[in-house]
């Protein structure tokens, strides 16, 4: 509850797949932390992978009610200091068009600048769009250039940062 109130309701993982979010647990990997320190420890203390470590009901609402108003004033979504352990999550609503790019076999590609911060700063990635009503055929040969893309690692290949399967 308390990482869908620091990130505006949205769901940690909610567009992975029962198995790709088993796989992100298996790994032990951190959820994103929002940047007061305080209650980035708490919630990291809630989300022990040791069931017995994990603060109790009066615990939590104990340091819930420490927290200083004037330390939440500047809750920033995530903590710089924390960068999230799954480079493959991409939240729709920070993407910006640019442009399109072209279309081919699979969609369209377009450009955009993914900027999660909001400062300008972010990132120009290229987005394939799936062609919507595509025959499930079509839908398995792009899973199929997906996995060879994330496999595939040289400065002349187009990089893969991540799967979304909103529409």
């Amino acid at each position: 509850t308390l990482l869908e109130i620091c990130f505006d309701a949205d769901v940690p993982l909610k567009e992975r797949t029962p198995s790709e979010k088993e796989r992100f647990y298996e790994k032990r990997h951190r959820l994103p932390e929002p940047s007061c320190k305080e209650l980035a420890t708490l919630i990291s203390q809630c989300l022990n992978y040791t069931p017995g470590e994990r603060p109790s009901f009066r615990t939590i609402l104990r340091d819930l009610t420490q927290l200083q108003p004037h330390n939440l004033v500047d809750v920033t979504s995530v903590n710089p200091d924390c960068p999230v352990s799954d480079p493959t999550v991409f939240q729709k609503r920070y993407l910006k068009k640019i442009r399109e790019l072209g279309e081919g076999h699979f969609g369209k590609v377009s450009l955009y600048c993914y900027d999660p911060t909001n400062d300008g700063t972010g990132e120009m990635v290229a987005v394939k769009s799936l062609k919507s009503g595509c025959s499930q055929q079509l839908l398995t040969s792009w899973k199929r250039e997906i996995e060879i893309l994330k496999t595939l690692y040289h400065e002349n290949i187009v990089k893969y940062k991540g799967c979304c399967s909103e529409q």
